[in-house]
Order: C-alpha cells, then sequence, then structure tokens
C-alpha cells in the first residue's frame, strides 16, 4: 500500500503548505493594516498643517487690508511645530515598519514641495513626543 501512504503524505504536507500561507497572509494583512493606518495619519497631520498656514496666512492678509483680527500665532506656531513633528515621527514608524516595501507608500515629492520656512524654532521641544497606540484586534 505504497501508493496510498505516499498520498498521505502529499496531503500531509499540503495542508502544512496552506496553514503556512494563511498565516502568512493574516500577518501581512495585519501589516498592511498598520501601515495603511500610519498613512492615514500622516495625511491628516498634513491636512491640519496646511489649515493652520491657510489661517496664518488670512490673518496676515486681513492686517494688511486693516482689518486687524486679534489671534495667538504663537499657539498656532506652536501647534504647526507640533503637527510637523509628529508628521516626521509617523514618517520614521513608517520605515521601521516597512511601508516603502508593502506597495503602500508616502509620495515624499508632495511633503518635500510645501515645506515652509521655518523660521519659527521653539526653545522647548517636550510638546514633541509622540506616542502610537496600537488597535487591540491586531493581536488576536
Amino acid at each position: 500500500m505504497g501508493l496510498f501512504d505516499n498520498f498521505d503524505d502529499n496531503i500531509t504536507d499540503l495542508k502544512e503548505n496552506i496553514s503556512f500561507l494563511s498565516q502568512k497572509v493574516i500577518s501581512e494583512s495585519k501589516k498592511i493594516k498598520k501601515i495603511a493606518k500610519v498613512k492615514y495619519e500622516i495625511l491628516n497631520e498634513e491636512r491640519k498643517i496646511d489649515e493652520l498656514y491657510s489661517k496664518v496666512g488670512e490673518h496676515f492678509y486681513k492686517s494688511y487690508k486693516g482689518r486687524d483680527e486679534s489671534i495667538d500665532l504663537d499657539e498656532i506656531f506652536k501647534e504647526i511645530d507640533r503637527l510637523k513633528s509628529r508628521v516626521s515621527s509617523l514618517k520614521m514608524h513608517l520605515e521601521l515598519e516597512g511601508g516603502e516595501e508593502s506597495g503602500l507608500y508616502v509620495d515624499k515629492s508632495f511633503s518635500n514641495e510645501n515645506n515652509f520656512s521655518d523660521d519659527y524654532k521653539k526653545e522647548d521641544e517636550s510638546y514633541k513626543i509622540i506616542t502610537i497606540k496600537e488597535d487591540e484586534d491586531e493581536f488576536r
């Protein structure tokens, strides 16, 4: 009955291979999900930065036209610096996670083209510490 023994071995090998592949697909799916989530956060933070730049520009335009509105520019500049630091941190996290290899990528030319001068620097950088919390369903 060597034929059936060989058949059983082939079926066992096939089951092991399918099991391995399914675990690999699950693992890669979780990785892609994580990367996509970080990229979404990056886009959201960059959108917030653009809104703050627009707010500053509108303030200066109104000041130039004589319709002075008082807004706290220092707070806006702090928030811009904080958001830029967060974007930088998220991009580093993405590179460490292998986001470039996954087929998902951040268009670096977009963020480089839209960099504005960093004339405003704040001595205290303690507000730039960023943590990223993981989804609890990723460990299931």
